[in-house]
């Protein structure tokens, strides 16, 4: 929806902000009307029953900070290009949730909720900290869960140094590592965004199975997310699109570049 969006703020194309439209308006059948507002997770299985799979899907009932922070840069976008304050709402019943998920003692977004809508207190997950950034900007809390990142998540593995998926710190997370990245490049620390930005440079060179342009997920197979998968050592299209956004100093929520400075082209004066 996000990427719809933006290409139709560049590019125009009724086609693509009815697409955008009617996906805003499937996850709007998601929300939770509960104190903690917010969009559940979605449905699992599949929505038109067949003879090969017969059952109806079943509606998700946890909450994630990750999907509602999609959710408030999507339906801002919305708002944005349509002007129906319905989005505007919207947009806001989602970022209430991110920020009901706050640890105010440690300085870090939770990552959500479980079925029943208690804390999911297992597992602090990098992506909700940068991605907080991305979507909010810099803030007090958003730099507080940024210095978390730095504090906690952490990892190194043989030569390549970034920030894990969680708090275990068992092995560096490339698509995380690249996401703060992007977080830094935001936060204009210059010399933090290009060591990050260096060692995934060293990963597409020299990873085990990788082919020299794109990024693997992980330095070895297992690593660990507290929930119940893990990534493994192999060529990732996430983390190959954040190396890109890395590089490319792009803040892909709001279609925005985060390049710390700007190009000074002189003015030719003729004659």
């Amino acid at each position: 929806m996000i990427a719809l969006l933006n290409y139709y703020q560049r590019r125009g194309g009724e086609k693509y902000l009815a697409t955008a439209r009617a996906m805003g308006e499937w996850i709007e059948r998601r929300r939770a009307g509960d104190a903690l507002g917010g969009y559940r997770g979605g449905i699992e299985g599949w929505e038109k029953p067949s003879a090969e799979y017969p059952n109806d899907p079943v509606e998700i009932t946890w909450r994630s900070t990750e999907h509602n922070l999609d959710v408030y840069v999507a339906f801002t976008k919305m708002f944005e290009v349509t002007g129906d304050p319905t989005w505007r709402e919207r947009a806001e019943h989602a970022r209430a949730f991110v920020e009901a998920m706050w640890n105010e003692e440690d300085g870090h977004y939770w990552t959500g909720t479980d079925a029943e809508g208690q804390l999911n207190r297992e597992v602090i997950p990098l992506d909700v900290q940068a991605w907080s950034l991305l979507a909010f900007g810099p803030n007090e809390r958003t730099r507080r869960a940024i210095a978390y990142a730095e504090e906690h998540l952490r990892a190194t593995w043989g030569n390549y140094e970034g920030f894990d998926f969680n708090q275990d710190r068992d092995m560096p997370w490339f698509e995380g590592t690249a996401q703060m990245v992007v977080a830094y490049w935001a936060l204009k620390d210059v010399e933090k965004a290009g060591f990050y930005r260096d060692e995934l440079r060293e990963v597409q060179a020299t990873a085990p199975n990788g082919n020299g342009k794109g990024i693997v997920a992980a330095p070895a197979d297992g690593l660990t997310t507290g929930f119940d998968w893990q990534y493994f050592n192999r060529l990732h299209i996430g983390a190959t699109a954040w190396f890109i956004f890395a590089e490319q100093m792009w803040n892909p929520y709001w279609g925005t570049s985060v390049a710390p400075f700007q190009a000074y082209l002189p003015m030719i004066r003729k004659g």
